[in-house]
C-alpha cells in the first residue's frame, strides 16, 4: 500500500481529530433535549393553573410535584437498560429511539395536559422511560472517540445536560407568558401566597409548549443521533495509534525536561562546589560516583533516565490491585453500598424539593416577575453547570468525605434559610442601610429578591456537587469493573427518595406552610453530611475465594 505524504497524513488527522470532536458536538447539543427533566421547576406554575383553571382538577402546586417525581423514579428504572439497547441496535440507532421516546412524551402530553393522571402517563412515565434510555448513551459514546480525556468527556456532556435550563427556561417562559403577567388567583383563604394563573392568554399557550417542544427536540434528536456513530473497528486502531504516539512523544518531551534540568542544577552543584571548596566533613566519593549518581537521577540519556524510573518504581510501595467483578449480592451487602446509597436519597430529599419549588416560592413569597425568574433560571443553570468541574477539583484535593460534608452541611444551611429572603433578611439589610444612608432608594422587597437570587444561585452550585463527587468514591470503593452494577442499583436511592419525598410534601404543605417545608427537607442534607462524616469510605472487603490477601485503600 503506497505511503501517503507527509502533508496527506497532516491532511487525514486533523480530519480524524475533526470528526471526534464532532461526535462530542453532537453528544452535547443531544443532551440539551435529556435536559429537559431540569425544566420542571419552570414549568410547574404553568401546569398547575392550566390543570385547575382548564382541566376543572383540584390539583395544587404539591401535586404537581408528583409529575416530576415519577418521572424521575421511572428514569432511574429504565437507566439499567439504556446501556442493553446500545449494544443491541448500536449508537446511533439507540440514540434515537430513546430520544424519540422522550420526545414522543412530550408531544402526548400536549392532548393529556388537561388531566393530572394523564399527565403521570405521558410526561411521568413516557417521557421519564426515555430519559432513562438516554442517559448514558451519549457519554459512552463520547468516551469510545476520546478514551484518553475520560475526565474532561465527561464534564463537557455533563455540563451540556446542565445547560439545558439555560437554553430552554427563558424560552419556555417568552411563550407562554410573553406579556410577564403574575399568577393573581389565590382559591385558598388559609394560603392566600399560594396563587395560581387563571389568564387564559397565558394558558392557552401550555398545551402547544407541549407539542413544539416535542416536534422539535424529535429534530434535534435525528440530526445528533446520526451524528454520533461508535467507531468502526479500523478507527479505533488508529486512534490507539495515534494516542500511543501521542503519549511518547509526551514522553520523551519530559525526559528531556528533567535531563536538562538536572544537568542545570549539577552546573549549580559544581559551580558552589568550586567556591567553598567542598562541605567541611563531607565523605570523599570515589571519582565518578557523583556522575553515576546524577545519571541515575536523570542527568544522563533517556534510556538512563527509563532505567532510573524503572528502579524507583520497583522500590516504590505496590499499589491495591485492581478490584475484580464481584457478585452483585456481595456488593449490595457492604456498608460501603448503603453508605453511598443513604447520601444518595437524602441529598436528593433536599435537592428534588428545591428543583421543584424554586419558582413557586419565588412567585407565591417573594411575588417575582415571571420573566425575571426565567432570567435568574438562566443564571443558576450556568453557575451549577460549570461548578461540577470545581467540585470535582475540591474532591481531588481534600477527599470525598471533606467534601460531602461541605456539599451537606452548606445545602442545609442555605435551603432553611430561604425563608428569611422574604423576612427577617430584607428588613434588617433595610434598617441597616438608611443607618449608613444608603437605602433610601432600596425597598424590602427589592432587597428580598436580590437576596432570594443569590440564595438560589449558591444553593444551585452546591448542588452541583451533590452528585459530581460521587462516581468517583463508587469506583474507587467498588473498582472501574464493577461500576456501572453498583451505581446503577445506587440510582435506586433517587427513586425511591422521589415517591417518599413527595408523599411528605403533599401531606405535610398544606399544613405548615412552603417556608417551613424548607426546613424540614433541608435536613437531608444535613443528614448527609453527618453520615459522608462518620462512615468509612474505603474499598469493599474481597470475598476469600477472590483474592489471598490485599490492602483497603481509605478514601
Amino acid at each position: 500500500m503506497e505511503v501517503p505524504c507527509e502533508e496527506n497524513a497532516s491532511m487525514s488527522r486533523k480530519g480524524f481529530e475533526f470528526k471526534r470532536w464532532m461526535v462530542v458536538l453532537a453528544a452535547s447539543i443531544y443532551c440539551l433535549t435529556i435536559g429537559f427533566t431540569h425544566c420542571w421547576g419552570n414549568m410547574t406554575v404553568y401546569v398547575s393553573s392550566y390543570l385547575r383553571e382548564v382541566g376543572g382538577e383540584d390539583t395544587r402546586y404539591a401535586d404537581a410535584q408528583w409529575l416530576y417525581q415519577v418521572m424521575n423514579t421511572v428514569q432511574g428504572l429504565f437507566t439499567f437498560l439504556g446501556g442493553s439497547l446500545e449494544m443491541a441496535c448500536g449508537t446511533a440507532t439507540s440514540a434515537l429511539i430513546a430520544g424519540w421516546i422522550c420526545s414522543l412524551g412530550v408531544v402526548l402530553s400536549f392532548f393529556t395536559c388537561q388531566s393530572f393522571w394523564g399527565l403521570i402517563i405521558t410526561y411521568g412515565v413516557v417521557f421519564g422511560m426515555g430519559a432513562g434510555l438516554t442517559y448514558t448513551i451519549p457519554i459512552s459514546v463520547s468516551l469510545k472517540w476520546h478514551p484518553e480525556h475520560k475526565g474532561l468527556i465527561s464534564g463537557i456532556i455533563f455540563v451540556a445536560r446542565g445547560l439545558s435550563v439555560f437554553v430552554i427556561t427563558p424560552l419556555q417562559t417568552w411563550y407562554v407568558n410573553p406579556n410577564n403577567k403574575s399568577p393573581t388567583h389565590a382559591p385558598f383563604v388559609d394560603t392566600p401566597q399560594e396563587k395560581y394563573f387563571d389568564d387564559m392568554d397565558v394558558l392557552h399557550r401550555v398545551p402547544s409548549l407541549f407539542l413544539w417542544t416535542g416536534v422539535i427536540f424529535a429534530v434535534v434528536q435525528f440530526g445528533t443521533a446520526i451524528a454520533m456513530p461508535s467507531p468502526t473497528g479500523a478507527e479505533s486502531e488508529y486512534m490507539g495509534k495515534m494516542i500511543e504516539e501521542r503519549q511518547r512523544l509526551e514522553a520523551q518531551q519530559k525526559a528531556q525536561r528533567v535531563a536538562a534540568e538536572t544537568r542545570e542544577r549539577e552546573g549549580e552543584r559544581t559551580a558552589s562546589g568550586g567556591a567553598t571548596g567542598g562541605v567541611e566533613g563531607q565523605e570523599e566519593r570515589p571519582s565518578g560516583e557523583g556522575d553515576s549518581l546524577l545519571r541515575a537521577e536523570g542527568g544522563g540519556e533517556t534510556g538512563e533516565l527509563e532505567e532510573a524510573r524503572a528502579r524507583r518504581e520497583q522500590a516504590a510501595p505496590a499499589s491495591p490491585s485492581p478490584i475484580p467483578k464481584l457478585p452483585t449480592g456481595h456488593m449490595v451487602a457492604s456498608h460501603q453500598f448503603w453508605s453511598v446509597w443513604a447520601i444518595m436519597y437524602l441529598n436528593w430529599m433536599s435537592i428534588s424539593f428545591f428543583n421543584g419549588f424554586w419558582k413557586v416560592i419565588g412567585t407565591t413569597e417573594l411575588h417575582v416577575d415571571d420573566q425575571s425568574l426565567a432570567r435568574l433560571g438562566m443564571t443558576w443553570a450556568v453557575l451549577s453547570s460549570c461548578s461540577r468541574v470545581v467540585w470535582g477539583v475540591a474532591a481531588d484535593w481534600f477527599g470525598f468525605r471533606g467534601t460531602m460534608v461541605v456539599v451537606g452541611v452548606s445545602f442545609w444551611a442555605f435551603l432553611c434559610t430561604v425563608p428569611l429572603c422574604s423576612q427577617w433578611f430584607p428588613h434588617t439589610l433595610h434598617v441597616f442601610l438608611e443607618d449608613l444612608g444608603w437605602g433610601g432608594d432600596l425597598s424590602e422587597h427589592t432587597l428580598g429578591v436580590w437576596a432570594y437570587f443569590v440564595w438560589v444561585n449558591i444553593l444551585k452550585i452546591i448542588d452541583g456537587g451533590a452528585f459530581t463527587i460521587l462516581p468517583p468514591i463508587v469506583s474507587e470503593m467498588f473498582g472501574a469493573t464493577n461500576f456501572p452494577i453498583v451505581f446503577g442499583l445506587l440510582y435506586s436511592a433517587r427513586a425511591l427518595s422521589s415517591v417518599l419525598s413527595t408523599l411528605l410534601i403533599t401531606r405535610l404543605k398544606a399544613a405548615v406552610g412552603l417556608n417551613t417545608m424548607c426546613e424540614i427537607m433541608a435536613l437531608g442534607g444535613l443528614s448527609a453530611g453527618l453520615i459522608a462524616f462518620f462512615a468509612p469510605f474505603h474499598q469493599i472487603k474481597l470475598p476469600q475465594r477472590t483474592v489471598a490477601g490485599g490492602s483497603r485503600k481509605e478514601v
